[in-house]
């Protein structure tokens, strides 16, 4: 008698499970890796492995590398040799004024400083800071440049005077107020278009927008500012709360 083999179809079932599974896992782990790969390759961490980490340090603060403008660091007026002094040079409390030679309202302030200072001439110094309008053509700005060539000639405070005086101010006006005060009429012309006394001009107008100052006149009384015209009165009461400061 011939015995056949037994038919066993659940044998043949397990392996084809088995084998669909294996097929399926291998084909999951070649997928896997080609998908990490390209998005490697997309990331570019493949030619640059230090990418991401350089990413993430840029990114975690970018105010580190933040460069502080001067309204970041200005809480009050700026004081050098180029800016025009009168009173006691190491007085405890300065007076700064931004003013224009053209406006009104700062030639009758003008008054009230000089006051202030005979007031106080020792404990008090008055600074001067131009702040005309910023065209560049314009009688206001012409009149701050004027003021700082007379400056270098050692006669500002004349021309101060002179141009706060002065009816019509126009090129030859100014040129005629040089002549009052006997600067040298070859130097003065020079001056008038000399792109370093303009530089003065534009850092004081710099500065008084770091300051956020709107208009002039505007006065300092060491950190305390006035905006517009201020009487007598109230620059004494603010001179009288800094000196009890000291």
């Amino acid at each position: 008698m011939t015995f056949a083999p037994e038919n066993k179809p659940g044998y043949s079932l397990r392996l084809f499970i088995g084998l669909s599974f294996a097929a399926f896992a291998i084909i999951f782990f070649i997928f896997s890796g080609l998908r990490s790969g390209l998005n490697r390759l997309v990331a570019g961490t493949d030619s640059d492995p230090d990418q991401n980490s350089r990413i993430k340090f840029e990114q975690a603060d970018p105010l580190l590398t933040k460069i502080p403008g001067l309204a970041d660091v200005l809480d009050r007026p700026v004081i050098s040799s180029a800016d025009p002094m009168l009173g006691n040079p190491a007085a405890a409390i300065t007076l700064v004024e931004f003013s224009d030679f053209t406006c009104e309202f700062c030639r009758t302030q003008e008054k009230t400083l000089l006051s202030i200072l005979k007031a106080y001439p020792d404990q008090i110094r008055l600074v001067w800071k131009d702040y005309p309008d910023g065209a560049a053509d314009s009688v206001s700005r012409q009149t701050a440049i004027a003021g700082r060539c007379a400056a270098a000639q050692g006669k500002f405070w004349p021309m101060h005077d002179l141009l706060f005086d002065e009816k019509k101010l126009d090129y030859d006006s100014i040129l005629g107020l040089a002549k009052k005060l006997d600067l040298n009429g070859g130097d003065f012309k020079k001056c008038l278009v000399d792109e370093k006394i303009k530089k003065i001009i534009d850092d004081n107008i710099e500065e008084a927008n770091a300051l956020d100052i709107k208009g002039v006149p505007f006065i300092f009384v060491n950190e305390k500012g006035f905006l517009g015209e201020v009487g007598l009165e109230e620059l004494k009461q603010a001179v009288e709360n800094e000196m009890n400061k000291l």
